[in-house]
């Protein structure tokens, strides 16, 4: 389904994620020229399908918990391309799908600028702010004018989530 362009929407996790959404689930390497060519420092549980998700899928959504260490400049291995290194970087690689639409994460939401590709900060949680995001983040993480706290659910989408967590998930603290 998703090699042929039919899926619509798919959802990954990251390790590791850059400012251009490119995922490392692979490994941490030490940072010296011939790293590559032994075993990482850190090995990583690898991209269990995410790389097909991103090359295929239409949209990505890609969710991680939003800390210093996982939102990095660059990521130390492209295990799964989100815009590379920027622009219109997916096009020389003919990915059926069109990349990431949003990153979300524990603090808020970030999205991609329409030419440029890197991620802003779009909104955030009621119980977050801005200068913790930023704070968060390993690159300076541009902030839309428009950014603001994300609506909370309505009690019509609580009670759908509810109805499809039949094992509690979502419950979990």
């Amino acid at each position: 389904m998703v090699a042929s362009g039919r899926c619509d929407l798919g959802i990954i996790g990251a390790a590791e994620i850059d400012r251009f959404g490119n995922v490392n689930t692979t490994g941490f390497w030490e940072k010296t020229e011939a790293s590559f060519f032994g075993p990482p420092k850190v090995r990583l549980n690898g991209s269990g399908g995410a790389n097909d998700i991103a090359c295929g899928c239409k949209r990505v959504i890609i969710m991680a918990a939003h800390e210093k260490k996982r939102f990095s400049e660059k990521v130390s291995y492209i295990t799964t391309p989100g815009f590379l290194e920027g622009g219109n970087a997916r096009e020389r690689y003919s990915f059926i799908g069109r990349g990431p639409v949003a990153v979300i994460t524990t603090l808020g939401i970030l999205r991609p600028d329409p030419v440029t590709r890197e991620f802003f900060l779009d909104s955030y949680y009621a119980f977050s702010s801005v200068d913790e995001i930023k704070g968060n983040t390993g690159w300076d993480l541009k902030v839309s004018p428009h950014a603001n706290v994300t609506p909370e659910p309505t009690v019509e989408e609580l009670e759908v989530l509810r109805a499809v967590d039949i094992t509690g998930m979502l419950k979990k603290k």
